[in-house]
């Protein structure tokens, strides 16, 4: 976890985090992410606080992109069924 932290603190650097951003508790929501996924889930982070025209990053943001980032974006129009 230690390393996760440490990418994140490197990617953090030219951003601008809210005071209540706890990278230790991001690192352990990113269990298994490669140091780019890290990397994306700040800058989708930056992305989102961007277009809500908010000053700072906050853990909310954060936790958005990681569900972007581990989900992936919501596919609008696609038809599931149940059959195969």
């Amino acid at each position: 976890m230690t390393g996760r932290i440490q990418i994140l603190e490197v990617h953090a650097k030219n951003k601008k985090l809210a005071p209540s951003v706890n990278l230790s508790n991001v690192a352990k929501r990113c269990l298994g992410m490669s140091g780019a996924d890290l990397m994306n889930v700040l800058n989708e982070a930056a992305i989102f606080t961007a277009r809500k025209k908010k000053n700072e990053i906050e853990m909310d943001d954060i936790f958005e992109a990681i569900d972007r980032i581990q989900i992936g974006l919501e596919k609008k129009g696609a038809n599931y069924s149940d059959e195969r």
